[in-house]
């Protein structure tokens, strides 16, 4: 009868866990393309778009030449949101046609036209919005009217302004974490395997998830530098 308490008890799995996972981290920040891929490739793309273009409301409204002048036109062009592009009414209106511009304010007859397009709905909706008060207001003023029925209150509430990075850097978070996931793991267990690293590992007591295990903390190690370098980046730009 054999003496269970006498058979060898199998060796522990946590060291050689830990040193798969050290040298395969080593092997990772040894790797050019990897480093390049990790970290340089998403800092540049956030250098290159992240920190353009603001969230807030900019319409661009596009005026004749022969409109230059009049109370609305003076309303309008003190108004932050509203950018005036002049032309000729015919470069406008190809223009508006073309998504180019929110909207061409024309004067004719003594009366004014609003011309929006379908290009791009919100942008109509805003500038029809932001015309349609400028002109209620000034008719109420024209019509001697100094105390409406209904007044709003305008109250601003201080509150953080979101710029094009804060929507952006997310998105280069997920796509340096999805290109090492799938490129270093992948590629990184096919090299193991033609240099006949995984031949000679499984010649020792070491176990098959032990190295998988070792490959995967490796690689979590790796894209927790990669998370933190590029929140630390774009939390510096954005302030």
């Amino acid at each position: 009868m054999i003496n269970k308490e006498s058979q060898p008890h199998p060796p522990s799995q946590i060291k050689p866990l830990l040193a798969i996972a050290f040298y395969s981290f080593k092997a990772l920040v040894r790797n050019r393309a990897t480093v390049f891929f990790g970290f340089a490739f998403p800092l540049f793309f956030i250098a290159a778009f992240g920190l353009i273009g603001e969230s807030g409301l900019s319409v661009t409204i596009g005026v004749p030449e022969t409109s230059k002048s009049g109370p609305v036109y003076e309303a309008l062009s003190k108004i932050q949101a509203i950018n005036i592009e002049f032309g000729s009414e015919n470069a406008l209106q190809e223009k508006l046609s073309q998504g180019r511009l929110g909207g061409v304010l024309a004067v004719k007859n003594s009366a004014l036209t609003l011309y929006i397009s379908q290009a791009d709905p919100q942008t109509a909706a805003a500038v029809t919005s932001l015309v349609s008060g400028v002109v209620d207001k000034l008719n109420l003023q024209l019509a001697n009217v100094q105390d409406p029925s209904i007044n709003l209150a305008v109250e601003e509430v201080s509150g953080r302004s979101f710029t094009f990075i804060d929507f952006f850097l997310p998105g280069m978070i997920g796509f340096a974490l999805l290109t090492t996931a799938i490129t270093s793991v992948g590629f990184g267990l096919i090299f193991l395997k033609k240099a006949l690293v995984l031949k000679r590992l499984f010649a020792t007591p070491i176990k098959g998830y032990t190295i998988l295990f070792g490959q995967g903390l490796s690689r979590l190690l790796f894209v927790l530098a990669q998370t933190l370098v590029i929140v630390f980046v774009g939390v510096f730009y954005r302030e």
